[in-house]
């Protein structure tokens, strides 16, 4: 199996060499999926769950405020390991919550809908900005849309012995952006001597990169338990060097070409899936 047919399959293990005798499909190995690219998957949204999130209400104490959801497997988990392949910066536009929520659209940061919108609210980005609709037919008012400053995470998803269990994205919105931008400053000006080698700020791939994503409680407090991600490296401490991977390590190789299948637009998360707090986080917009 080559490397971009274990990535295009998305099953646990499925970059891993071991193979169990009788599991052992020899020349039947990764048939199938011969004419298939990223474009023939869900890519799911890894979202922060909230007090108020449907998993988290219909959870009945099985299911908390902090943990994440994979929104194609339902799957929820307290911490979340990957490896970066590559990050985007968008906006999601989405109905209100009080007129039946739901998602309508991702547009990039230079569309028009965005400058428009960023336009009505004097320049600024900061919010949930409106973007009014035509009346129906019959004349009546359709609710205006809002439009959330997104920055998106594409990654290869790991489980806690470090194998590909498949890939997912990761959006920080409104506080959580400052995170994300904390995280994205501490790896890009990432400057290690590797081999006797001193490498530059920028020089390292992201997809070099192991990163544990877990929850923290909002320094705001507020009516709402509101969490917050954080980001750090996957083998702990501050060490960014010890989680590191090699460039032949088929981990890094798979992330590298889910980096080629989201820039050449074959990958793009499914929001349709996600709950509406990947939108908005109930609280204050401060903190960037």
């Amino acid at each position: 199996m080559t490397e971009e047919q274990a990535l295009a399959t998305g099953q646990p293990g499925a970059l891993n060499t071991e193979v169990v005798d009788d599991f052992d499909y020899g020349d039947d190995r990764g048939q199938g999926f011969e004419n298939q690219s990223m474009a023939d998957r869900k890519l799911p949204v890894i979202e922060l769950l909230q007090s108020n999130s449907p998993s988290v209400v219909r959870g009945k104490g099985k299911v908390w405020a902090g943990m994440f959801r994979n929104t194609v497997t339902d799957e929820v988990m307290e911490q979340v390991l990957f490896i970066p392949a590559i990050t985007d910066h968008c906006f999601t536009e989405w109905l209100p919550r009080d007129d039946g929520g739901g998602f309508r659209g991702r547009h990039r940061k230079d569309s028009a809908v965005v400058r428009e919108a960023i336009a009505r609210n004097n320049g600024k980005s900061i919010g949930k900005l409106p973007v009014p609709q035509p009346n129906d037919k019959s004349g009546k008012v359709i609710p205006a849309h809002e439009l959330v400053e997104t920055f998106e995470i594409y990654a290869l998803l790991l489980s806690k012995d470090g194998e590909v269990m498949g890939i997912g994205m990761i959006p920080f919105t409104s506080t959580k952006i400052k995170e994300y931008r904390t995280w994205n400053t501490r790896i890009a000006n990432f400057a290690p001597t590797l081999g006797g080698r001193k490498f530059s700020p920028g020089e390292i791939p992201i997809f070099a990169h192991r990163v544990a994503l877990t929850s923290i409680d909002s320094p705001a407090g507020g009516q709402y338990d509101f969490k917050l991600p954080a980001l750090s490296p996957a083998n702990g401490g501050d060490d960014l060097k010890n989680s590191l991977l090699p460039p032949k390590d088929l981990r890094y190789q798979a992330a590298k070409k889910l980096h080629d299948d989201v820039k050449t637009g074959l990958a793009r998360a499914v929001y349709e899936n996600a709950s509406q707090d990947v939108g908005e986080d109930r609280e204050a917009d401060v903190g960037f």
